[in-house]
């Protein structure tokens, strides 16, 4: 196996971190980030020498939050290429440009294809770059890819449904906050001998949505719900989706989502006076590392680090 150099956006260096500490002989280097009087931006990977990336791979950590950490993964990562880095294999374990994967108006830009256009034509080392995720929020992004370039989705269900199996729930219903994820609803459902519960809704004219209705197999009275869905952002349909079950006279509470990529610490605080008592999720984002999330028990955050490692060491053989 080829030596393997790790290098992170500074949000991931959790991650990376993680990922350096399951590799045998993996190091990490920091990237040096800085601005030019405010405006143009400055990177430099911090080489203990100039040719100490040769021959080897580099393994570029990056949950992309926002346009800064995007930008510094196509600077950042061809740089990598350019000094001789035989492969570059990055490792991506949120992707925030995948909700824009169609033009619902004239005019309207399609960011989940720009920004995988983008990722198709960073430069390559010797070998092809490898573009590895984790549970996308939608299957359209990876068809956007060009070229010869590398991506793989991977999985992070068996840790979602071993968490909920260690919260020990004696009975409960697996609920959705919108009709997007049947499939998935479905799966825990018979996994854990439970019920299933849908949400159906509706967009008004600003593009708001709110509850159709409740679409459940049987009365939801009394009943606990684990409500699923893959990531939770503004918090509005996970909260939503309880106040609906509420009405249908559901008394118990708890979520998982793949992703927790709250846009705000005061998402935080309105999760924790829901009525909701466990969330169970994954550190692929950062704020998962948030002070509060980890300082409370009512948030269950599981490392998701291992679901790269075969395929990092496999692209590095």
């Amino acid at each position: 196996m080829s030596e393997i150099v790790v290098i992170s956006t500074s949000a991931s260096k959790y991650f990376a971190d993680r990922i350096v500490d399951q590799i045998p002989g993996a190091v990490y280097r920091e990237i040096d980030r800085g601005q030019f009087d405010g405006s143009e931006h400055h990177y430099c990977i911090c080489l203990k020498e100039k040719r100490e990336l040769w021959g080897k791979v580099v393994v570029f950590v990056a949950s992309i939050t926002n346009d800064d950490e995007l930008n510094d993964v196509c600077r950042v990562g061809p740089t990598a290429a350019g000094l001789g880095a035989r492969r570059v294999i990055y490792v991506i374990p949120f992707e925030a440009y995948t909700t824009m994967d169609k033009a619902k108006k004239d005019g309207e830009v399609v960011t989940a294809k720009d920004v995988a256009v983008r990722f198709s034509r960073l430069k390559n080392g010797d070998i092809r770059n490898a573009f590895l995720f984790l549970d996308l929020h939608t299957t359209a992004f990876r068809q956007f890819f060009e070229g010869d370039t590398f991506h793989e989705e991977m999985d992070a269900r068996d840790v979602i449904t071993g968490a909920i199996a260690e919260l020990g729930l004696p009975d409960f219903d697996c609920a959705s906050t919108d009709l997007g994820r049947p499939a998935r609803i479905e799966e825990i459902a018979d996994m854990f001998g439970g019920g299933v519960a849908l949400i159906s809704k509706m967009r008004n004219k600003l593009g708001k949505s709110r509850v159709r209705r409740v679409i459940a197999e049987h009365s939801l009275a009394g009943r606990t719900l684990l409500i699923s869905d893959d990531m939770i952002r503004s918090a509005d349909s996970l909260l939503n989706a309880v106040e609906a079950y509420q009405k249908n006279e559901a008394v118990g509470f708890f979520a998982e989502a793949t992703h927790l990529a709250l846009d705000s610490e005061e998402i935080i605080d309105r999760l924790l006076a829901s009525p909701i008592q466990t969330i169970v999720t994954t550190n692929s984002h950062p704020m998962s590392q948030h002070p509060r999330v980890q300082g409370s028990s009512r948030f269950v955050v599981k490392d998701v680090s291992h679901c790269f490692i075969e395929a990092i060491i496999r692209f590095a053989a």
